[in-house]
């Protein structure tokens, strides 16, 4: 019966949206049906037993148009015209409307003068808005002095990372001798204060 039914829509059968009352509808499949890249009717046992039939495809009025060629059309909407389904276009899909701003009057001698270019007196920034004198101003010249039992190695404080992650800014003792600025501040564990530069004030080593 219900291929008998789609045979005499798809023949014209039907009367014309017109005479009926009929309405357009869209087929928006469900998700699953979406994620599988298929459409509703692809999937006729489910019509069947789905549509007016399932309180969720009632909520989500999925596969209008299937349903209602079907004979399991929504029972509160007019059936759908048989020309096909509807495309829904969403809302922010839909192309916005071209605004046109009227060009500015011109008078006849602001058309014949040409654009100012303004030129600046300062030179050029080098392109991170800081310049190289400041950001050698704002940081310390520090040192990097081992602690007498480093120099008793003949070791620099970088060949001690576990210690530095240890001592630094945290041992009284490196504190109040300031041991192995520029390493700690390196490993971000820099003395209170310090904001080291990159070159190193060499101190000559003390036991």
């Amino acid at each position: 019966f219900a291929a008998a039914s789609l045979t005499a829509a798809l023949l014209g059968l039907h009367r014309s949206s017109a005479q009926d009352g009929c309405v357009p509808c869209d087929d928006k499949p469900t998700p699953i049906m979406e994620d599988k890249g298929k459409k509703c009717e692809d999937f006729p046992n489910v019509i069947e037993s789905k549509c007016r039939g399932a309180d969720n495809w009632i909520e989500n009025k999925f596969c209008r148009y299937t349903c209602s060629m079907k004979d399991r059309g929504y029972k509160d909407e007019e059936g759908c015209c048989p020309e096909g389904p509807t495309v829904a276009i969403a809302e922010n899909e839909m192309e916005p409307e071209e605004v046109l701003i009227p060009p500015l009057p011109t008078t006849e001698e602001e058309e014949n003068t040409p654009p100012t270019i303004a030129i600046s007196d300062e030179p050029p920034s080098d392109g991170n808005g800081t310049d190289e004198a400041d950001e050698k101003e704002t940081c310390n010249p520090c040192d990097d002095r081992p602690t007498p039992i480093m120099i008793g190695k003949g070791k620099v404080c970088s060949e001690f990372p576990t210690i530095i992650s240890t001592r630094c800014n945290e041992a009284d003792n490196w504190i109040d001798n300031k041991f192995c600025r520029k390493t700690c501040y390196e490993k971000r564990r820099g003395y209170e204060g310090d904001d080291c530069c990159d070159v190193v004030v060499e101190t000559p080593p003390t036991l």
